[in-house]
């Protein structure tokens, strides 16, 4: 009997680099020279895909293009767009400066990797009408910006206050200047096709795909949660989710899988999870979300795969 529940792991790709603000010269990025290996080991282990959710700006570095190239010989992977800069408030800046971002993006992952993305999801699930229509423009499948939940307003307040005590007040002032805090809770829990909201006079159909919750009201499914609220914790709102729904798209960031040890000590970073050496712990807890998944008879899915059989479930459906 086919299992028709579905579990893709998505990989955010934020790179050290990134975090560390871009300094100039800065090449040995251990997101992609250590990261990536560690967690190749874990899905060759249990034989899982992953969606990597990729930066423009850090393909321009050879030895990150090396590292990636050869995660995705070893893997079976699908390549997806994260925008150029990962900019903060990028759904509240104007339709030119999001297409600039988003395309530019799209240019250097085709040049550097030779695949066209055809998924997308903003820094900081920021979420704007402009940004659909970006990526209509652009003929992409599905967007996974729509962080539809109330707990996005505490969690952007944690990494607001993280990156201020660190004195990285760009990026804090950013997060103040977005718009879109109340657009997203608008829309649906599930997966939904976006027109329906916005482009309605596209035939393109983007589906929208948000951050799993039960509801606006619950705690997201999102790998950081553990780290916030325990695994323990988290493990229980999965096994909840998973009694009711068929889908879960789960996002993981390198920071889940790196250590104090992989840090440049030349740089500060914002990211409390990155500030201990528990290697064995962080692996364990990432393991543990996989044997869920099967335990509980969700197959894994790459994201387009989803895209397909979501728009195949619906033609019957019509």
């Amino acid at each position: 009997m086919e299992i028709k529940k579905k579990f893709s792991l998505n990989l955010h790709l934020d790179s050290l680099g990134e975090s560390y603000g871009w300094p100039k010269n800065y090449i040995n990025d251990s997101a992609f020279s250590t990261g990536l290996i560690r967690i190749s080991k874990i899905l060759k282990k249990y034989n899982v895909p992953i969606t990597v959710f990729v930066i423009g700006k850090d393909l321009e570095n050879k030895r990150n293009v090396y590292f990636l190239k050869k995660f995705i010989g070893e893997n079976d992977v699908e390549i997806a767009n994260h925008s150029y800069s990962h900019f903060f408030d990028l759904g509240s800046k104007n339709y030119n400066e999001i297409y600039k971002e988003i395309n530019q993006s799209h240019d250097i992952i085709y040049k550097k990797l030779n695949v066209a993305p055809k998924g997308f999801c903003s820094p900081t699930w920021t979420f704007s009408e402009n940004v659909i229509n970006v990526l209509t423009k652009l003929n992409y499948n599905y967007d996974t910006s729509n962080f539809n939940s109330l707990w996005l307003f505490p969690m952007m307040g944690k990494i607001f206050l993280n990156h201020l005590l660190n004195f990285d007040l760009s990026k804090s002032f950013k997060l103040l200047k977005r718009s879109d805090y109340f657009q997203m809770l608008r829309h649906k829990t599930n997966p939904y096709f976006v027109y329906e909201n916005f482009n309605k006079k596209s035939k393109k159909k983007i589906l929208e795909i948000p951050m799993p919750s039960s509801s606006k009201f619950n705690v997201p499914i999102w790998h950081t949660i553990g780290f916030m609220f325990g695994f323990n914790f988290l493990k229980k709102q999965i096994l909840d989710h998973m009694k009711t729904k068929s889908f879960i798209n789960y996002v993981i960031h390198p920071a889940d899988i790196l250590i104090n040890r992989d840090l440049d000590n030349k740089y500060v970073n914002s990211l409390p999870r990155l500030n201990n050496n528990q290697l064995h712990n962080k692996i364990h807890n990432f393991e543990k979300i996989l044997k869920i998944s099967n335990d509980n008879n969700f197959s894994f899915i790459k994201m387009n795969d989803y895209f397909n059989s979501h728009i195949k479930n619906s033609i019957k459906k019509n």
